[in-house]
């Protein structure tokens, strides 16, 4: 499986007509899987600091299961690809006004994609661009510049929708540094680390349970998996806590690293009201087949079996339909087996 290599990072930033700072995001990067490795820069999106660290905390999350890698192939951190961009905000190169002609097609490199259309309308309009959508929608061109049109550009090319469709070409690299137009707050001095209550379903496998809001436990994968989801989610919090960012993460990974195991009398609840599809339904189907269960109602209650096999089976079950009944929990320590 390839991996997106980054090996470049620059922020370009400007006023807009109406006083408000916008963003240029630019990123220098090549497949592992594609030959020549030539890495090369792409626009990725445009906006106000709050879209911008959606989109940085978007990528980061990939880090952490290998899928976005650093200079030469090399693993790093979603804090250390988020301290990198960080570092880019607080001194941004001044970007120049540019002109476009926005138009709907269905070309690769169409200003507006045709597939990504209804989308991006519906963004228009919550942002109050709801006349330029449907002049889009009718065929018509839009002519607009960076400084007069940035919020609108901001709803269209917010990351969903790559910038580099508009700004082609290499990013300003050479252009003139503005820390005035930087994004530097002082670091929040205190704040709550959330808590974090998980539990591994079995000691040789990844899959990791997290209590929910309801205090049920639910399997969410392996700990690439809840941390990548957790760091992508974590950009408003950095916002209103700027710094925070490291030690909620460090905080999530120590849960993850110190979860104790399932107890064995451990009991998978599954709630047939939840409709499932395709692989997920038969994997509930093979689980309940193969295993004693007893029907409560509109639940499925299955001991959890602890063989090789059938813990496989266990961690197929989708997230929404299943839960773990536990109790007690084992704690590497109290293991028997250790």
């Amino acid at each position: 499986m390839g991996s997106t290599v980054s090996t470049g990072k620059q922020v370009a930033a400007f006023k807009t007509t109406s006083g408000k700072t916008m963003y240029v995001l630019f990123e220098e990067t090549y497949e592992s899987n594609c030959y020549p490795r030539t890495p090369q820069w792409g626009c990725l999106l445009i906006g106000e600091i709050a879209n911008i660290m959606r989109g940085i905390f978007r990528s980061a999350g990939c880090c952490e299961g290998g899928m976005l890698k650093g200079a030469g192939g090399r693993d790093i951190t979603p804090e250390g690809y988020i301290q990198g961009w960080l570092k880019e905000l607080a001194n941004p190169v001044s970007f120049k006004d540019q002109s476009f002609e926005l138009e709907k097609g269905d070309s690769m490199y169409s200003t507006i994609p045709q597939d990504e259309f209804d989308k991006i309308k519906e963004r228009l309009t919550a942002n109050g661009f709801e006349a330029e959508a449907t002049q889009l929608e009718n065929g018509e061109k839009l002519t607009v510049s960076l400084y007069e049109h940035g919020e609108l550009l901001a709803s269209i090319y917010d990351g969903n929708v790559g910038a580099w469709r508009i700004i082609r070409g290499s990013a300003p690299i050479y252009g003139l540094r503005d820390p005035e137009l930087g994004y530097a707050p002082a670091k929040a001095k205190t704040f709550e680390l959330e808590t974090h209550e998980c539990m591994r379903l079995f000691k040789h496998r990844e899959d990791v349970a997290v209590k929910d809001q309801n205090g049920d436990w639910r399997n969410r994968g392996g700990d690439y998996k809840i941390i990548g989801n957790y760091v992508r989610d974590l950009w408003q919090a950095e916002l209103r806590e700027p710094g925070s960012y490291r030690a909620r993460i460090k905080n999530l990974r120590n849960a993850i690293e110190t979860a104790p195991i399932m107890p064995t009398n451990a009991v998978a609840v599954i709630d047939t009201t939840v409709k499932l599809g395709g692989w997920a339904q038969e994997c509930v189907s093979r689980f309940v087949n193969e295993n004693p269960h007893t029907i409560v109602g509109h639940e499925i209650h299955v001991a959890v079996p602890q063989d090789e096999h059938q813990a496989y089976r266990v961690c197929c079950l989708h997230e929404d339909c299943a839960k773990f009944v536990c109790a007690g929990i084992i704690h590497f320590a109290d293991d028997p087996q250790e």
